[in-house]
């Protein structure tokens, strides 16, 4: 093997680790904030019923809990400045030149 196959064997493996973490960061990114705009959008709902059960308001406040976590655990994770990151190092490696 010479040195240009080995380099452009081992680019093309970096490039394709940085194409997976970027897409498995932009699922968890998006299926988060998808549950997390799901869950909040029930809690005015909810709340509108609230005065007639305990458990209701108590539902409601388990909620807002979740969203509180759901946001963050985006927030610590960083899967959207993962993925961001990941692509633009993806799509620079492909942009490399030949040698």
């Amino acid at each position: 093997m010479d040195e240009a196959e080995y380099l452009k064997q081992r680019v093309d493996d970096q490039i394709d680790w940085y194409d997976r973490k970027s897409q498995s960061n932009q699922k968890g990114f998006k299926r988060l904030r998808v549950i997390e705009i799901a869950v909040a959008t029930l809690i005015p709902l909810l709340a509108g019923y609230a005065g007639e059960s305990a458990h209701l308001d108590a539902a409601i406040g388990g909620l807002g809990l979740l969203v509180a976590v759901l946001a963050s655990v985006v927030s610590v994770y960083q899967f959207q400045e993962n993925w961001t990151e990941y692509r633009v190092t993806c799509e620079a490696l492909r942009r490399r030149p030949s040698r």
